[in-house]
């Protein structure tokens, strides 16, 4: 009887104390296609062989640059229990503004971005972390912001090093 007891508590505090999985990595087409309508052409005839139609020019479609996409770097103050203090860290956001990595050993997540505003959610080890950075107008600095899971917070600016 004792055996199914501690079976039913193992069971019982696997449960209660499994993390969640992340949300499954969907990967995005970064470049825009155009689609280009087949238009029929006009039959010739003598009148518009003498008047000239200038052709339309196709304005180029321009992508606006990743305002995240590189290597962030600056000192964060921390002040939870287990990490606080000052930590000098490098989050670095892939070129597709999809994954963000956080060094060192604060792990790394799947990326959101919303206007100036991308976040994230990391976990080292069973502390899962909630981030967020929002660029500053110049571009090359920005707020970062972090909660944690067992009540602690951190805050700081960085500048982008490429």
């Amino acid at each position: 009887m004792k055996t199914v007891q501690q079976f039913c508590l193992l069971i019982c505090f696997l449960v209660l104390f499994t993390y969640r999985l992340p949300a499954p990595i969907v990967e995005e087409n970064p470049t825009p296609t155009r689609e280009r309508a087949v238009k029929p052409k006009p039959k010739r005839t003598a009148e518009s062989k003498s008047v000239s139609n200038p052709r339309p020019t196709a304005t180029p479609v321009t992508m606006s640059a990743k305002k995240f996409a590189g290597t962030w770097s600056g000192l964060i103050d921390n002040n939870s229990w287990a990490w606080g203090g000052q930590h000098q860290m490098q989050f670095i956001v892939n070129p597709t503004e999809t994954r963000v990595n956080v060094e060192p050993q604060a792990g790394n997540g799947v990326a959101q971005v919303n206007g100036n505003t991308i976040s994230w959610k990391s976990t080292w080890y069973w502390n899962p972390w909630h981030w967020t950075m929002a660029v500053n107008p110049d571009g090359r600095t920005a707020h970062v912001s972090a909660t944690f899971a067992d009540g602690g917070s951190a805050s700081g600016f960085v500048t982008k090093v490429n």
